[in-house]
């Protein structure tokens, strides 16, 4: 591929299971986010997205095993990409844990099927461990495409 000079992502050849997209209209919130799970040791490989109908090109692409979500965004919401992520055979088995300023609008984002929440201000400690745990759960076997 190098001889013809044919581009090659590599996330495509990254090692399956731990693949995290993270989507906020904040940039400084992904940027938190990122760097407080690239701890020592961690092997996670990050795509950012900055609103709902980014994250859903970049579900398709990088098949995340965890989706990292905000709820209030522009475009399309939260709301709508944890929908859709659960809803889609492809993806149903990829993990969600939403973000939310707003902790009254968490039940309705488990209702759009969330695995799990944290609200605003993040915690790094907190967020670290649902991570870790979401991580940990294996996704349905018709829905892993990859990992």
């Amino acid at each position: 591929m190098e001889k013809y000079e044919i581009p090659v992502d590599e996330d495509f050849f990254a090692p399956p299971g731990n693949r995290i997209l993270i989507v906020d209209d904040e940039p400084s919130v992904v940027e938190f986010i990122e760097r407080a799970l690239s701890e020592p040791g961690g092997d996670y490989r990050f795509k950012r997205a900055f609103d709902g109908y980014e994250a859903g090109l970049k579900v398709a692409g990088f098949e995340p095993n965890l989706v990292i979500l905000d709820l209030v965004m522009p475009r399309v919401d939260g709301f709508e990409v944890c929908r859709r992520i659960k809803t889609d055979p492809e993806t149903l088995g990829t993990r969600v844990l939403v973000v939310t300023a707003y902790p009254e609008e968490v039940e309705r984002a488990k209702q759009c099927g969330a695995d799990d929440y944290l609200v605003k201000p993040l915690r790094v400690e907190e967020l670290r461990e649902k991570v870790r745990n979401l991580m940990r759960r294996r996704a349905p076997a018709a829905a892993s495409r990859r990992g």
